[in-house]
Parts: C-alpha cells; sequence; structure tokens
C-alpha cells in the first residue's frame, strides 16, 4: 500500500471509528506513522484537521484512547479548523473538541495524556468556555477539577459564568457561582453575566445570579442595566421579577415598565401595542400612586412635535391612535435612554421602513433624520443610515413623489460628513501603525503613548484605548470598507440630485456643499475618485430601488462634478485617468451619446488625452473601440508643452530638480 492510500486509510478509519484498520495502518507505517497522524486533511468547507482529531471530533473514545497509549500520539500536536454551530473555529485543540462535544471519556483520556486544560483557541477560547456553551455539567466538573481557569475570558472578554448565563445552562450557572470568581465581571460590551441572561430571558439563571448577590446596578456600555437590557428584550417575566426585588426602588420600577411597553411598539419580533399601553398605563398608575411626575422632554420634529402624556387620562385618549402610541413609545423610550444611548436608534429606523413600506415618505424621512443626527451626534458610523436615504429617495423618484431639496441637502452633507470622518480614521490609524513600527530613536512609544499622542477612540483595559498593532490595522481595513460605502452612497445621492434639482439655487447649495467636499481629495483604497466612479461602468450598483434610478457611467453626474471643481486629471493608484476609464467603455454603439457627452466634458475640463497610466499606456492607446478613439482624436489637438513633457519621458532625460516646481507634476503625467 502506497503512502498516500495509508493515510487514507487511517484518516477514513479515524472517522468512522474502524480501531483495527487504523492500528493496522500505524504498523504498516512504521516510522512513518507519526507524520501520517499528523498529516492535516482540508475539506472543501474550510475544516483542517489531523486523524487523531477526527476520531475525538467522532467521539470514538476506544480508538482515541489507544491511539494515546498505544502509538504515544501528543494532543498538543493536533490543532485544527473545525465548524461547530455552522461557526469555522480556528486553533481547536482536541480536548476542546472533546468538551465543546461534551464527551467526558475522552476529556479524561487527554488530560490524563497531557492536554494542557487552559490551552485556547484562536479566540481565547478554552476547553471549560467551550463546555460551559454546550451545558455539560460533568465535563465542566472534571475540567475544573483539573485546572481549569474559570477567570479566563474570550477576545470579547466573555467569561464562562457569562456564556453559561446566556445559554441558560442553569446547572453550570449554579456550579460556577460556587466557584472563587468575579460575578460581576464586565465583558468587553460592558455586560455581566447578568446583562446576557437577561438579555436571553433566562429568568431561572437570572434568579440564581441575583441571589449569589451579583449587582443590578452595572452599567453596559449603552449605559444599561441588567433590567434595562431585559426591557429593552421585551422579556416581560424577567421585569416582573426585577420590579418585585427588594432593592428596586419606585423610579426604577416606573422606568422598566415604561421602557418595556415602548419596546412592544417598535420591535418587529415582539410588536404588540396592547402590550405598550398596557405597561405605559400602568407606570402611569404607579406615578399617580406615589405623586412622580414625568420629566417634561422638548418637542421632537421627527416625532410630530408631540408632547408626552403626562396623566392617565392623557394616556386613555390615544389608545385607540396606532400612530399616537407608536410615537409615544418613541417619546418615552429616548427620555429614558438618552441621546448618547447607541441602542435608541434602531427602532427609530424601524417605524421609519415601516413608514417607507406604506408610502409614506415623508414620515419615514422625518425619522430617519433623526436617527441619522443621533448617529453623527455620537460619531457612529451612519454608512447604513445614509445607503437607506438613498434607497428611498430612488424608491420616490420611480413612484413621481416630489424630493424635499431641504432633505437632500442634509443628507448629502451627512455624508460628506461621514466620509471625512472615515478618511480621519484612516490617517490616524496609518500614523500608529507606523508609530509601532518604526519606534521612536529617544524611547520606544508604549500602547499608551500612542493613544495618547493620536487621540484614538477604540477602548482597551490597560489604557481605555489601543492594545494591539493588529487591533489597528484591523480598524484601518473597516474603515477603508466605510469609505468605499460612502463613497458609493454619495455618488448615488449626487446623481439623483441631477435628477431631481432643476433650479438655479438649490444647484448652487449642492455645488457649493460637494465643491467642498472634492477639497478633501477622498479616494476609495485603490485611489479612486468619485468623478472615477461616475464615469465608470464597474461602478456596481445593486442596491434595493438605486439600481433602477442610478447608473454608471452617467454623463450628467460627471458634468455636475467637473462643473463642482473635480480634477479631471486625477490619477487612481493605477495612474489612470476619468478618460482612461471611459474610452474602455464597452457599449460605445447602444450607449454612444453617453459615451461621447462624457468624452467631451471631460475635455472641455482640461482633461489630458495623453496623460500616461502606470504602464505607460495613454486613453487613446486603452481605448477600446474606434468610435472612442475617433471622439478623442477629433476633439483634441496636441499642444506643445503636452509634446514637449512626452518627449523628456520618453527619452529619459532628467528633469527633476532642473525645471519649476510646478512642472514636476505636468512632466509625471506623460
Amino acid at each position: 500500500m502506497s503512502t498516500e492510500d495509508n493515510y487514507e486509510a487511517i484518516l477514513e478509519g479515524c472517522r468512522s471509528g474502524k480501531i483495527l484498520v487504523v492500528a493496522a495502518c500505524l504498523i504498516e507505517a512504521g516510522k512513518n506513522k507519526d507524520d501520517l497522524i499528523k498529516k492535516k486533511f482540508t475539506s472543501c468547507d474550510g475544516e483542517i484537521y489531523s486523524p487523531f482529531l477526527a476520531a475525538v471530533r467522532n467521539g470514538h473514545a476506544r480508538l482515541v484512547n489507544l491511539l494515546l497509549e498505544k502509538f504515544e500520539v501528543k494532543p498538543g500536536d493536533h490543532f485544527g479548523t473545525l465548524n461547530f454551530d455552522g461557526y469555522l473555529i480556528e486553533h481547536v485543540s482536541p480536548l476542546w473538541c472533546a468538551a465543546a462535544c461534551g464527551n467526558l471519556p475522552i476529556v479524561k483520556s487527554l488530560l490524563e495524556f497531557g492536554a494542557e486544560v487552559n490551552e485556547t483557541t484562536s479566540s481565547n477560547s478554552t476547553p471549560l468556555r467551550a463546555a460551559c456553551f454546550h451545558g455539560n455539567l460533568a465535563v465542566v466538573t472534571h475540567l475544573m477539577e483539573n485546572g481549569a481557569d474559570p477567570n479566563i475570558t474570550n477576545k470579547y472578554k466573555n467569561t464562562c459564568l457569562m456564556v453559561s448565563s446566556y445559554c441558560g445552562n442553569l446547572e453550570v450557572v449554579e456550579y460556577l457561582l460556587k466557584q472563587n470568581i468575579d460575578f460581576d465581571k464586565q465583558a468587553s460590551c460592558g455586560g455581566t453575566a447578568l446583562h446576557f441572561a437577561c438579555e436571553s430571558n433566562r429568568l431561572a439563571c437570572v434568579k440564581a445570579l441575583v441571589s449569589a448577590g451579583c449587582s443590578i446596578n452595572i452599567k453596559n456600555k449603552s449605559n444599561l442595566t441588567a433590567g434595562m437590557v431585559a426591557a429593552d428584550s421585551c422579556r416581560t417575566d424577567v421585569i416582573e421579577y426585577f420590579t418585585k426585588l427588594d432593592g428596586v426602588n419606585t423610579e426604577t420600577q416606573i422606568m422598566l415598565l415604561e421602557l418595556l411597553g415602548t419596546s412592544f411598539a417598535n420591535d418587529k419580533e415582539c410588536y404588540d401595542l396592547n402590550k405598550t399601553y398596557h405597561y405605559l398605563f400602568l407606570a402611569l398608575l404607579l406615578r399617580q400612586k406615589e405623586h412622580i411626575e414625568k420629566e417634561v422632554m422638548p418637542p421632537v420634529s421627527a416625532y410630530n412635535n408631540r408632547r408626552e402624556c403626562q396623566t392617565i387620562g392623557e394616556l386613555q385618549k390615544i389608545a385607540d391612535k396606532q400612530d399616537a402610541i407608536h410615537m409615544e413609545a418613541l417619546i418615552v423610550r429616548e427620555r429614558i435612554l438618552g441621546v448618547t444611548c447607541p441602542e435608541l436608534v434602531h427602532p427609530i429606523v424601524y417605524r421609519g421602513a415601516v413608514y417607507a413600506d406604506g408610502l409614506q415618505f415623508n414620515r419615514c424621512i422625518g425619522l430617519w433624520k433623526r436617527s441619522l443626527q443621533l448617529r453623527q451626534l455620537n460619531e457612529r458610523a451612519a454608512h447604513n443610515d445614509l445607503l437607506r436615504f438613498a434607497e428611498v429617495f430612488s424608491q420616490m423618484i420611480l413612484l413621481g413623489e416630489r424630493i424635499d431639496t431641504a432633505d437632500l441637502l442634509i443628507v448629502v452633507e451627512s455624508c460628506i460628513t461621514e466620509l471625512k470622518r472615515a478618511q480621519r480614521d484612516i490617517d490616524i490609524r496609518k500614523q500608529v501603525v507606523a508609530a509601532m513600527k518604526t519606534p521612536s530613536p529617544e524611547k520606544e512609544l508604549t500602547p499608551q503613548d500612542l493613544c495618547k499622542k493620536f487621540e484614538l477612540q477604540e477602548k482597551c483595559e490597560h489604557c481605555g484605548l489601543i492594545k494591539e498593532i493588529e487591533e489597528v490595522e484591523a480598524s484601518v481595513s473597516s474603515a477603508w470598507n466605510r469609505i468605499k460605502v460612502n463613497l458609493s452612497t454619495f455618488l448615488y445621492l449626487t446623481t439623483i440630485v441631477c435628477k431631481v434639482t432643476s433650479n438655479p439655487d438649490d444647484l448652487h447649495q449642492f455645488g457649493k456643499l460637494i465643491y467642498r467636499y472634492l477639497k478633501n481629495e477622498i479616494r476609495d483604497d485603490k485611489g479612486n475618485s468619485l468623478l472615477h466612479m461616475a464615469v465608470s461602468s464597474n461602478t456596481h450598483v445593486d442596491d434595493f430601488h438605486v439600481k433602477d434610478v442610478c447608473q454608471f457611467p452617467n454623463a450628467d453626474t460627471a458634468k455636475f462634478l467637473l462643473d463642482c471643481g473635480a480634477n479631471p486629471n486625477a490619477r487612481n493608484l493605477k495612474g489612470n485617468t476619468p478618460l482612461h476609464i471611459i474610452v474602455q467603455y464597452d457599449k460605445p454603439i447602444s450607449d454612444f451619446i453617453t459615451l461621447h457627452r462624457i468624452i467631451m466634458h471631460l475635455l472641455n475640463q482640461g482633461a489630458h488625452y495623453d496623460v500616461s497610466n502606470g504602464e505607460r499606456k495613454t486613453p487613446l492607446e486603452l481605448s477600446t473601440t474606434g468610435v472612442a478613439e475617433v471622439i478623442v482624436k477629433t476633439q483634441t489637438q496636441v499642444t506643445l508643452k503636452c509634446l514637449a513633457a512626452r518627449a523628456i519621458r520618453n527619452h529619459s532625460i532628467p528633469y527633476s530638480g532642473k525645471v519649476p516646481s510646478f512642472l514636476n507634476e505636468f512632466i509625471d503625467m506623460h
């Protein structure tokens, strides 16, 4: 039998638990047996494992024990990537795998033969955490008795108690509560085990945690206590339990009832206006009984300038008015959570979407402007909100609905703000990465030094800001994605402006905004400007409704951008100008007018037809059809300075430092 056939037999034998086959093949392999049992197999769905790890995964305890005892397999040599509950888990040890599968005999064997009890996956998950997640108390107990540390957290700072509480594994929760652990330890999100139990509606675990002394007053990073998380998640049983606790005062009881009521009004899965009214009514009864007045919030136009109900009588008047109840819920929710709470926005967006589905576009836009305002007020990413506006504006165009210029202006300006913030984040993080890779000659900069120097927003447990270079590089990638999404949205919005705006004064207003934006020179990660995207057939549009309104290349959008000051000779990372892009348009006959108009707009605004890209190709040389070539040739005249610049480049004549500095860039282009 060949070595490869032998390996296949061993792998299949470990998968199916054929002890004699595996043993025979390993004996036949002789001195190569260690290499064969360690050799990794990669499946089509991304799993990577050795035959030994396959035996562990499939629960073949006798085979695993044989391999450990007779063939001296070392558990530490068999890490892999496995799929659990639909997720690929990297750097999985055999012990983690056995614990996740709840196989106590294999767990015992692995520990007996030297498996590291606290070995972690790539996300810093321990075997104990895996057992806690799946709720196997016997495995949890055995791991703890063999030195497992329940205080090790995963990369999100989630503890074993948190995951057990979230999954509702009461026996495991009760066991962990008897161990030497911090019940109130907070995860990266600020939540405690009690927060997680409340969120997932695990009432029995909630009771066990509270009885053990877990604090009900700790707030997460959204400024929510565990009770508020339960109310926000429509967990009625948990709220009823909280409102009866001795340590909960009347004001807190009222707040929880009010928040619970508002959640039922704007939750897609738990929508129930009767419950909204019921809990708001109970809260007002309690206010009336204890003589506790409401704080009056200033009216908000997005909520129809409604004033929140102050008495039971006022609430009864709107009992059968759905729209009024919806607005009441949003007002109450904003009063309780405050405008800085990130959880505030979701129901506002949802209610706006419901209005959009009902073609009540003014109501939708009013609410979405509020959500956009709240996100940007707190400097939170708003790219999804902006894209929603592009979608609803496109839908209005298709239905012949009028778009208010003031609304469009607000959204365009907000998109520019979002782009500038994303660009700022990229610039700062690039500096951080460079500083981390090239320490100061005077002294080595610590993460704390860098945090202070660049004033980043991300939090870490040491200094309140960034900690690892990989995290910063990942955030750069995230910021590039934000720029990509927002550039596309800004292009859609600019196209919509061109379609719906005819008033010269309005066009002037939009023009000033775009002119200011263009001064920032914001590009995507390939160096493409907004003008590059406007003239490219590769600018893909697949968003709902938007694709029926915005198609590219687009001559009107390109002209508007050029009129606003877009650089016709801007070059992307490949050295291509917008003219390089458009001359490669593959529909020169069916869409001749677009091709002709864009080329003419570019040439009229000073585009150079003889600019070379990174491969020393000019637009003329890149023309994929004779049509584009003819248009360019018939509409341009060669200038003496262009000929001179090309001659200098073609003959490699040194020019840097020998010509005026303003000519360097001009010669570089050619």
